[in-house]
């Protein structure tokens, strides 16, 4: 029986965004759950999450700036071990979906590892295979919890469905399970990256490109550096008053934060991103990963307008290194640069524990530590 002009309800979809299935948690967190429906607004879904394998369910709250449903969650008082949260949405149909997740809480050891590097596939050369099987030899030697953070331009040349298909997912998509993007220039030879946004999903953020999530006791904020597309990186416009606001609430130690275009390069700087790098000073950020420049390159610490500042600096590391090409040096280097080099393929290891951080930049073929060091969470 067909009923002319009556819509079909459609369920509501609902999945986690922090934590990840298998992710290992500590501390305090916020659980954060991205839903749609097809016929309501996110703001108008009743999301509940379960903590302690569907006993019993809170209510979330609806964040207007993520338009995401968050939850508190402290694990201090828990056994180290499997827990199981299940996320459930009800629509104003009554229409319910709901899913599970498994993670594992330690609070003993609450170091992480992410591995990253940007400026990735091209179906015509094999060094973005080469950087996707050194990732997988380090996460398989390492007992860590592992992010992989792709940091933009990762299918080239235009960030297309087919790239996506063909050229990234038989090499970094491997890891796509444990990844946390960043978009690119080259995603928007695509109109509106749409290529880059149907292949991560909600994961990416696809209403703006931006978005916060938070490994031990590291807050991590992913930023959209490609300014004219959302309307400028000003101090005014949206994605900068969002990540002051979110810095401002911020509880954490530790802060890091990662985009395509780098501030300071050997080439022009982007001063567009001087609001990105004023947020990050102006409340004691620790650490900017950015590709974009095909070559790896740390900084010394300095402040948002270049200066060294030994005491309350950020470091810089351009990890453009995943496959593409590497750059000539088109001038010289900046001042704060201490280590340019455009020879290696190679992928970027970072340790992030409770005060601090230690990173490698580990080359291809042999996976050898090139460059390495250390720092404290201001």
């Amino acid at each position: 029986l067909y009923l002319i002009g009556q819509a079909i309800a459609e369920d509501p979809n609902v999945a986690f965004f922090n934590p990840r299935q298998g992710g290992v948690v500590s501390g305090e967190i916020t659980v954060e759950v991205t839903v749609n429906d097809p016929q309501d607004p996110a703001i108008d879904l009743d999301v509940e999450v379960s903590t302690d394998g569907g006993a019993t369910f809170d209510q979330a709250s609806f964040n207007a700036g993520t338009l995401r449903h968050t939850l508190p969650w402290d694990t201090t008082a828990m056994t180290n071990g499997s827990a199981m949260l299940i996320a459930r949405v009800t629509d104003t149909d009554l229409n319910v979906s709901s899913v599970p997740i498994t993670v594992t809480v330690n609070n003993t050891d609450a170091t992480h590892m992410i591995i990253t590097a940007g400026d990735i596939a091209h179906c015509d050369n094999t060094n973005d295979a080469d950087t996707a099987n050194l990732i997988g030899q380090i996460i398989a030697g390492t007992s860590l919890p592992v992010t992989v953070v792709p940091l933009g331009d990762l299918a080239y040349e235009a960030g297309t469905d087919e790239e996506f298909a063909n050229c990234y997912d038989p090499t970094w998509g491997q890891h796509k399970a444990i990844t946390m993007p960043v978009v690119g220039n080259h995603e928007y030879n695509t109109p509106n990256a749409q290529g880059y946004y149907d292949y991560f999903g909600a994961v990416a953020a696809p209403s703006n490109g931006w978005y916060r999530y938070e490994l031990g006791d590291w807050e991590i904020y992913a930023l959209n550096s490609n300014c004219g597309p959302i309307g400028g990186c000003g101090p005014a416009t949206p994605q900068v008053e969002w990540l002051r606001s979110e810095l401002a609430a911020s509880t954490n130690v530790c802060t890091l934060a990662f985009h395509h275009h780098p501030r300071f390069t050997t080439q022009t700087p982007f001063n567009n991103l001087a609001e990105f790098w004023k947020a990050m000073y102006d409340f004691g950020g620790d650490l900017i990963l950015s590709a974009h420049a095909h070559y790896y390159a740390h900084s010394s610490l300095q402040d948002w307008e270049g200066n060294l500042d030994p005491v309350m600096g950020i470091r810089q590391i351009i990890a453009g290194t995943g496959g593409r090409s590497l750059h000539t040096f088109p001038g010289d280097t900046h001042p704060n640069q201490e280590v340019v080099d455009n020879t290696k393929y190679g992928v970027v290891v970072i340790e992030l524990s409770a005060d601090g951080y230690d990173w490698q930049f580990r080359r291809v073929g042999d996976g050898a530590v090139v460059y390495s060091g250390s720092g404290t969470c201001h």
